[in-house]
């Protein structure tokens, strides 16, 4: 499994929103060079509707995992419900 580093560079879709129709933006650092790849969404477990959740913010740390040559995305913060309070 090859594992590459990157970045979210924003989000599409309305935040607060559902999960479901929030997506990302990201870039990658792949052999010395960068791509960006467009719709992506976190492979760890995501808010199911009915909850309203937030998007990550740009800038936020991920991890893409190749596994035979699928890329699944590890976001290092999560989306949170609406309603979740934290400092910055």
């Amino acid at each position: 499994m090859i594992v590459r580093s990157g970045v979210v560079l924003s989000h599409q879709g309305t935040s607060p929103g559902l999960s479901s129709g929030i997506t990302y933006t990201v870039r990658l650092d792949m052999d010395g060079s960068t791509t960006v790849i467009e719709g992506v969404v976190p492979m760890d477990g995501r808010w199911p509707a009915p909850y309203i959740i937030r998007a990550v913010a740009a800038g936020t740390a991920i991890e893409a995992h190749d596994v035979g040559g699928e890329l699944r995305f590890m976001f290092h913060g999560a989306e949170k419900p609406d309603y979740y309070v934290c400092n910055p």
